[in-house]
């Protein structure tokens, strides 16, 4: 199992338009806080492979806006395969 794991920062070999080739042939995401949600978007988006995360003490005000185990339309993302740990 090939997991992309993301904390911290923005990292621009993620956020760019060769995300596909770079980490297509992944099977899961696993964020570890403190990100900003349309980066965990655009992961999501562009692989379309799930996410599991954890929210760091930098998104608490968005903690409202999940459902534990379901999915989430967060501001304008759409974002399917979402699941709070």
């Amino acid at each position: 199992m090939k997991i992309l794991i993301v904390a911290d920062h923005k990292d621009p070999l993620v956020y760019s338009p060769n995300i596909k080739d770079r980490f297509g042939d992944i099977n899961l995401v696993l964020g570890a806080g403190d990100l900003p949600m349309e980066y965990y978007g655009f992961i999501v988006s562009s692989l379309n492979k799930p996410l599991y995360f954890v929210f760091g003490n930098h998104n608490l005000k968005r903690y409202r806006l999940f459902k534990k185990g379901g999915n989430s339309c967060i501001s304008s993302i759409n974002i399917q395969n979402w699941e709070c740990l």
